[in-house]
């Protein structure tokens, strides 16, 4: 399958800021990747896009019209042209803490509905369950659409509810995320299971058997060192970076890194700050000391930039450069508001 080599965590159509000149590409470059681009789908792997249609109009989809540039929203239709997204992997999210309170699984199937009525709305978009229909829907003009659990805790422990989420649509599920989960740990929670226990390596089995990806960003080191022991398939990390540049819980260490060539997995770089720069959280409590310094002689609000960084060259130090992707999380969603800044 002829997929482009290039496959990011959410798409960067569109993406800007202050210092655009520095953003400019070289336009025989710019002219070149499209080319390759139409050839080769751009795959995206991660978009927040269904939780902001649920967390800004309660799954309303008759609030937006997509056809157009959407300022509010992480993505759209121009922006995803623009960006030239081959495929497009819908983020399916709720919290890790509706675990506590049973409601993983309902909250999940809400999200499903609203990706799922969101694709199947109009003619520029196309599910794809396959390779094969990736191929057949980018030759044809449109954007196809896959769906990622980003949760465990979402299948309730059921392997019935993870055998339901493949027959909608999910063709990855991250593990864990920001908590625990009953037969994995995460790596931003305090170590319950040391990794996978037995369910748990069950679980990324009956992936293998289905054909989803096995997605271990989120989740703890011994479980990503668990993952890829287990698994007879490759796995994707879909936002990740590396340890040893950014010592953050959720980059992967090398010894990891170190073992994704054999697998033949992917680690989906992305560049939010947290994630990139060792620097960033005293960069960060400066800005917000500056902020709140403006506040207080102005009165008034002021919107954080986003900070950007150059990318790094370990990656290629530790393992095959096709094992890797560059691309942003959700800079534009506002589901980071309702939850931890780093998830």
């Amino acid at each position: 399958m002829a997929v482009s080599a290039v496959l990011a965590n959410c798409a960067f159509a569109g993406i800007g800021g202050a210092n655009e000149d520095a953003l400019t590409p070289d336009p025989k470059l710019l002219e070149r990747a499209k080319a390759l681009l139409n050839k080769a789908p751009f795959i995206d792997t991660h978009n927040d896009l269904p939780s902001m249609f649920m967390e800004t109009k309660a799954g309303d989809l008759t609030s937006f019209d997509m056809s157009k540039v959407q300022p509010t929203l992480c993505a759209d239709i121009p922006r995803l042209r623009e960006g030239c997204v081959g495929a497009q992997y819908w983020s399916v999210f709720v919290e890790s803490g509706t675990q506590k309170t049973h409601t993983s699984l309902h909250e999940a199937l809400r999200e499903f509905d609203v990706a799922l009525r969101f694709i199947h709305s109009g003619t520029e978009l196309e599910q794809a369950r396959t390779a094969d229909d990736i191929e057949r829907i980018h030759q044809a003009g449109r954007i196809a659409c896959l769906l990622g659990v980003e949760g465990g805790h979402m299948i309730e422990s059921s392997p019935a509810a993870l055998r339901t989420f493949h027959e909608l649509g999910a063709r990855y599920m991250t593990l864990t995320h920001w908590g625990n989960v009953d037969w994995a740990d995460a790596a931003t929670d305090e170590p319950e299971r040391q990794g996978l226990t037995e369910f748990g390596k069950r679980v990324v089995k009956e992936m293998n058997r289905l054909g989803m990806f096995a997605d271990i960003s989120h989740v703890s080191a011994d479980t990503m060192r668990d993952t890829l022991g287990v698994t007879r398939a490759p796995v994707i990390f879909s936002h990740s970076n590396a340890f040893a540049i950014d010592p953050h819980p959720r980059n992967v260490p090398d010894d990891v890194l170190r073992m994704m060539p054999k697998n033949g997995g992917v680690v989906h770089v992305n560049f939010i700050g947290a994630f990139v720069s060792p620097k960033n959280a005293e960069f960060e409590q400066k800005q917000k000391t500056a902020v709140r310094n403006l506040k207080s002689v102005l009165g008034t609000t002021s919107r954080r930039p986003a900070s950007r960084h150059r990318p790094q060259r370990r990656w290629k130090e530790n393992s095959q450069v096709h094992n890797h992707a560059l691309g942003p999380d959700s800079l534009l969603g506002k589901r980071h508001e309702h939850r931890n800044p780093d998830a």
